[in-house]
């Protein structure tokens, strides 16, 4: 099991874009885990919000989650046992993983488990990221100038679902993840409906395609 996430990135072309998304992704996981954490506290013993708490990070393989936990005025504040979690030697390389696993499967409650939350509150969280994620993905495009679009896939076993992802390259060279979502990578039609939503959300015609099923929507990118 440990040691999974370095060896599912080691072979993608824009690792430190996918790491780069999949640590943005996890901060606002844990920080939604924070605050409803607190809220349900506040509610069943009373009191008030009284800031944060001064910022830390929690290194992992796919990057530094930079946190601040709330705190309750006189009152130590939610345990946030899934801190301890995260920061020990497993759940360096086994968190980034299991969220990308859970992207793919559409369910990421085996994250949760791993990571010990609360049904109730892993629940809570949950939902907010799937429509946090939703959001993102129908977030226009059509800022992006010249780029070359790099179509790549993950592969959790043979009978998990894998995760078809989609990255741009602009002009300097930055990469940025622009969406992942669950298929099989050896059918041209999975391929086609990630392309077809990335047009839909009006990214401009890329120079250069890495990938598959990208003649159909982009016949004048150079195809690597």
């Amino acid at each position: 099991m440990f040691g999974r996430y370095l060896r599912l990135v080691q072979d993608f072309p824009c690792r430190e874009a996918l790491s780069g998304f999949v640590c943005q992704q996890l901060s606002l996981l844990v920080k939604d885990l924070m605050e409803i954490e607190t809220g349900a506290l506040l509610r069943s013993v009373g009191g008030s919000r009284n800031g944060y708490q001064t910022q830390q990070q929690i290194l992992l393989a796919c990057g530094a989650l930079t946190l601040r936990r709330p705190r309750i005025r006189g009152q130590s504040g939610p345990s946030a046992a899934y801190l301890k979690v995260l920061r020990g030697r497993k759940a360096f390389q086994e968190s980034p993983f299991l969220f990308l696993e859970g992207l793919a499967r559409r369910d990421l409650s085996l994250l949760g488990r791993f990571l010990e939350v609360p049904q109730e509150f892993w629940t809570e969280a949950e939902r907010a990221s799937w429509l946090r994620l939703s959001q993102w993905r129908d977030q226009t495009l059509c800022s992006r100038g010249d780029h070359c679009l790099v179509l790549q896939s993950l592969s959790f076993g043979p009978d998990l679902p894998q995760l078809l992802v989609a990255v741009a390259i602009d002009q300097r060279g930055q990469a940025e993840v622009l969406d992942a979502q669950s298929g099989d990578a050896s059918e041209q039609q999975s391929w086609s409906e990630l392309c077809h939503r990335l047009k839909e959300r009006s990214i401009p015609s890329p120079i250069l395609v890495r990938g598959t099923a990208t003649d159909i929507h982009w016949p004048h990118a150079t195809v690597l």
